[in-house]
């Protein structure tokens, strides 16, 4: 059991200075940390939403008459105020908090009594997650259901996006059941721990321990055979082993503190907030000024939509994927009826042909995975972007259409996101480099440059000019700016939802970015003067090599290495990059 200590203090009125009352508050939350506090304070409003957003429960939890609840009487008894409050930051344990009216302290305060209930089983149990039973759906019901859908023209966008998507969130609300799950301990397990109540209940020692080793071994080898048997199940149906192996395991990493820009760490649910705000806002935001990029006119004309286009983009969307804002997954759209992706194609194919998109797509949802290094730091947690499941499937069809194009702009040197591509062939390259280099006593060079946040700092304007450079037609830049303007996106940390405006990146999640990344990143490459530079390799010279923002620059010579970086850096900079020095490595032989 946690120790107990009690804090009393005593908070400023609102006759003192500002200044003075903000230190209190400041001075209580560093002060305090995972204790039981009691606090008397004079400023009413203040203690209680502090209480609120320190994650504390405080006196106003609990119903009490208005004669029951006040603790100061004003001179004369005109007016009576609750401001003493008892705060506490577990929440179960508080079961009760009253004054004691006749109790005489020879103050105008009334005496303010507590009760606590402590638990040993309840603190142990508070440890564990609370599993609940998943909803499952009857596909062949939900593809019934969908296909009652009369297809029609709406002139407005939104509206006729708006009553797709919410036809196929009521036919899987009326398709969904409840998950029955196996019980994970066996019936032998469970007649164990029913003879061990009994033995214990009877005082009989002896027997309670051997009943209790053989429950713990005989609950050990049902988890095992579980585990064993889901493994078992998700190989046959095709599902990642790795990913399965992973949802045994609760690794998501909580939230509970973070480091402000002056270096302290603050565990104030309202200043984590203002800090996800700041930082987010400061890295979604555009810091490099580029103009407009001038749109070539092309005699193109896109062609419409096929079903069997949407069908096919469909079939490469992956399943079990996180949802979007409105709440649809992958495997809605793997069992819509022809009709729904007929719907589908007229609609892919009006967005093109109009160069406009629905409001709905202007907004996504952020989650934040935890990567690695210093929990507290919000630079160490990846944004991820849950789009809607039908944007990403717009985006596939594009995808799909341009992507031989954006290949084809794309050298040998660049092995990221790209077919027949793997790192196993530049590691390859670089082991043999040193080989090579070793045996032949030359001098080599590597330096390992690493980008920040390389996929939420590029600037747009920089991504649609090198989309034109390397030929994709028009029409596709169009819907790419229309789709990147005005963009927001939602985190919900906390309480509410901070929402940021997007004005550079390309969003992480979605399937075209990565290589809408490194389109980017290759119209920089080919501004760089580096055709003199590097090592000669059968007959030509090989300067670098890229796996998606990832970069080797390989050279004869220190000072070559340093001019290269020197060119990567600005020229990186005047679309939006950074160079990570803390990931920015250097090697050389000899």
């Amino acid at each position: 059991m946690p120790a107990l200590t009690v804090f009393v203090a005593y908070a400023p009125t609102s006759s003192y200075d500002e200044d003075e009352i903000e230190a209190f508050y400041m001075d209580w939350r560093s002060s305090t940390g995972k204790t039981i506090h009691s606090i008397r304070s004079s400023l009413a409003t203040s203690t209680p939403r502090l209480a609120l957003e320190e994650r504390l429960r405080n006196f106003t939890s609990f119903r009490k008459p208005t004669s029951l609840r006040w603790t100061l009487e004003s001179p004369g008894g005109e007016y009576h105020n609750e401001i003493d409050h008892i705060i506490v930051n577990r929440r179960f344990c508080l079961t009760d908090v009253g004054v004691v009216p006749k109790f005489y302290t020879g103050s105008d305060h009334r005496l303010l009594r507590a009760r606590f209930f402590f638990s040993r089983k309840g603190e142990k149990a508070a440890k564990y997650k609370k599993r609940s039973s998943k909803p499952t759906i009857n596909w062949d019901l939900f593809t019934t259901l969908t296909g009652f859908w009369a297809d029609t023209v709406v002139d407005n966008i939104d509206e006729e996006y708006e009553r797709l998507i919410q036809h196929l969130r009521d036919s899987a609300k009326k398709a969904e059941g409840l998950r029955t799950t196996k019980r994970r301990p066996s019936h032998e397990t469970l007649e164990l721990i029913r003879k061990r109540g009994a033995a214990r209940a009877a005082g009989n020692n002896q027997l309670t321990s051997e009943l209790a080793r053989r429950c713990r071994e005989a609950i050990k080898e049902d988890l095992k055979e579980r585990r064993a048997a889901v493994l078992a199940e998700a190989a046959e149906a095709g599902r990642s082993i790795r990913n399965t192996r992973r949802d045994f395991a609760n690794r998501k990493t909580k939230m509970t503190a973070l480091r402000r820009p002056d270096g302290t760490i603050t565990s104030s649910r309202r200043v984590m907030e203002k800090v996800i705000y700041d930082f987010y806002s400061d890295l979604f935001d555009s810091h490099v000024h580029l103009t407009p990029c001038h749109l070539r006119e092309d005699e193109y004309v896109i062609p419409s939509v096929l079903p069997s286009e949407v069908r096919h983009a469909i079939k490469s969307v992956k399943n079990r994927t996180a949802p979007g804002p409105d709440r649809i997954r992958p495997e809605h759209l793997k069992n819509l009826p022809t009709a729904l992706v007929n719907t589908l194609a007229r609609l892919f194919t009006r967005y093109l042909s109009e160069c406009k998109v629905p409001s709905q797509w202007k907004t996504s949802r952020i989650v934040q995975l935890y990567k690695k290094g210093y929990p507290q730091d919000i630079g160490n947690y990846r944004p991820i972007c849950l789009l809607s499941v039908v944007y990403k499937l717009f985006t596939r069809v594009i995808l799909n259409r341009i992507e031989r194009t954006l290949d084809e702009g794309q050298p040998c040197e660049q092995a990221g996101f790209r077919k027949g591509f793997s790192t196993i062939d530049h590691i390859h390259t670089v082991t043999r480099l040193i080989e090579v280099s070793r045996e032949y006593k030359m001098p080599l060079c590597l330096t390992f440059i690493d980008l920040k946040k390389a996929f939420d700092t590029v600037e747009t304007e920089a991504v649609l000019e090198a989309l034109g450079n390397q030929g994709v037609p028009t029409q596709y830049i169009r819907i790419f700016r229309e789709l990147y303007s005005n963009f927001t996106t939602r985190i919900s940390p906390f309480y509410e939802d901070i929402t940021i405006d997007v004005r550079r990146g390309v969003r992480q999640g979605d399937t075209v970015s990565p290589k809408l990344f490194t389109a980017t990143l290759e119209d920089v490459m080919r501004r760089l003067e580096w055709d003199n530079m590097g090592v000669r390799v059968d007959g030509r010279l090989l300067h670098h090599l890229r796996f998606a923002d990832d970069i080797v620059l390989i050279t004869p010579s220190i000072s070559q290495a340093e001019r290269m970086l020197a060119d990567s850096d600005d020229a990186c900079g005047k679309i939006g990059l950074q160079l990570n020095l803390t990931k920015t490595m250097f090697m050389k032989n000899g």
